[in-house]
């Protein structure tokens, strides 16, 4: 890379402790002057484990049904207005609570970045909501925003601590093959 040019990274967080150690790890290793940043964070709609039964033997026979209800969720919203419009606004205050905890790890992750000699005006936030997945939301992101990049950690806010990978980190790798993906322990 010329020395004049400078490269997009992506770092995803999903609020943890370690998802700032990411952050801590990018900060310590990317000269500054050669970096622009966007730190990044996905509201998932449905818990991205659900999707995965589909892949389970012993669930196979249990999704089509799952899915056949929720078509008929769907029909009765219609019906339902009201209803659907008190749980817009209980969605709309928990979205508020979420996003609130997200800009306190954003502006950490400002702290760290900017501790370590990055400009300010070099570091950006993005968050995403409304998406099934959120390895693809960040994977989408990385091709169309132009990133070099993506930085993400080994394993998100799972207390699962056997897993080698987490299910998003592995599927960042899988479905962002163009680029450079980093997985922080």
């Amino acid at each position: 890379m010329p020395r004049n040019q400078t490269q997009r990274v992506l770092i995803a967080l999903d609020g943890s402790a370690r998802s700032l150690e990411t952050v801590r790890q990018v900060a310590r290793f990317c000269p500054p002057q050669s970096i622009d940043i966007v730190l990044f964070h996905v509201f998932s709609n449905v818990p991205e484990c659900y999707y995965d039964l589909e892949r389970e033997p012993k669930a196979v026979k249990v999704v089509p049904a799952v899915r056949a209800r929720e078509g008929e969720q769907r029909k009765l919203i219609g019906t339902h207005m009201e209803k659907a419009k008190e749980i817009s606004e209980a969605n709309a205050e928990c979205l508020a609570k979420a996003e609130k905890s997200i800009e306190k790890v954003f502006a950490a992750g400002h702290r760290i970045l900017e501790a370590e000699g990055l400009d300010p005006s070099r570091i950006t936030t993005c968050v995403i909501q409304g998406v099934w997945s959120r390895a693809e939301a960040i994977a989408e992101e990385a091709k169309t925003g132009d990133y070099a990049t993506i930085v993400l950690g080994r394993r998100g806010q799972s207390s699962v601590k056997d897993v080698f990978m987490g299910r998003v980190a592995h599927k960042v790798i899988q479905a962002a093959r163009q680029h450079s993906v980093w997985i922080v322990n």
